[in-house]
């Protein structure tokens, strides 16, 4: 059974490089002296008040997955977020990944900017502030659409809020 279990568990501890959450202001990006620089893959449009914190996870190896980097890190920041502030989660204000080839020690790697804010179910919407009238409906439809391509609002809360205004 040890002889099993040593190698699984080496070869675990070896499937990513994770770094402490920094603030943006007190730290640099870790692609910025690398030779394979990457590409911004995300860079939202909209100014976001609050402060900027930074995240980085690199794959040990050129066969890890982006999608599991990104995984990793978004759970790791909405649980940096959670402690922060109670009943908050992250805002990802930009992602930058790096591009293949993954040779050389350019392995997939990730590094994601974010702010934490409260999360949508936190905010509460009185039924009297939203007005009957059919502009006003479809300009609130309109923005709970933008909530939820932001990755702010998830597609059951998405819908449960778009039923609501239909409703009205």
């Amino acid at each position: 059974m040890k002889k099993v279990l040593v190698p699984f568990i080496i070869t675990l501890a070896g499937c990513s490089q994770m770094s402490p959450i920094e603030k943006v202001s007190e730290s640099q990006s870790h692609f910025q002296d690398a030779v394979y620089t990457g590409k911004d893959f995300y860079i939202t449009d909209e100014p976001i008040d609050g402060e900027q914190y930074r995240i980085f996870h690199q794959g040990s190896s050129g066969f890890t997955a982006t999608a599991v980097l990104r995984r990793s890190a978004t759970k790791r920041a909405n649980e940096f977020c959670r402690k922060l502030t109670k009943g908050s989660e992250m805002y990802t204000i930009s992602e930058h990944t790096a591009s293949p080839p993954y040779v050389f020690g350019n392995f997939p790697r990730i590094e994601i900017i974010f702010v934490c804010t409260p999360k949508i179910n936190d905010i509460k919407i009185e039924s009297n502030d939203l007005k009957v009238d059919n502009n006003d409906k479809y300009d609130q439809l309109l923005k709970i659409k933008e909530l939820h391509d932001k990755g702010i609002l998830n597609d059951k809360e998405f819908d449960a809020e778009k039923a609501k205004l239909l409703a009205l």
